[in-house]
C-alpha cells in the first residue's frame, strides 16, 4: 500500500554481515538497538575473516570483552 514503510531493526555486532547490509539496503527505516544483553556465543564481539584467495584458511577475530554482571551484563551506548 502507498504510504507504508519497511522497518528493520537491528541487533550491534563486530562486524556486519552481508545480510545486516541488505537489510539495511532494503529498509526505510533502519533501527539499531543501543541497550541489548550481551550474547557469549553470538557476533557481538567477534568475527570469522578468510582472505579472498583462500576462503578455507579462516581466523577468529575477537575483541575482549569485560562482562561484571555476567550473562546478564548490558551493551549500552552511552
Amino acid at each position: 500500500m502507498a504510504g507504508e514503510l519497511l522497518c528493520a531493526i537491528h541487533q550491534p555486532n563486530f562486524f556486519p554481515r552481508l545480510s545486516a547490509l541488505a537489510k539495511l539496503f532494503t529498509a526505510d527505516v533502519w533501527v539499531v538497538l543501543d541497550d541489548v544483553q550481551f550474547a557469549r556465543r553470538d557476533y557481538q564481539h567477534r568475527c570469522r575473516l578468510a582472505a579472498p584467495g583462500d576462503v578455507n584458511a579462516q581466523q577468529w577475530l575477537t575483541v575482549p570483552v569485560h562482562l561484571p554482571g555476567g550473562q546478564g551484563t548490558l551493551i549500552t551506548c552511552r
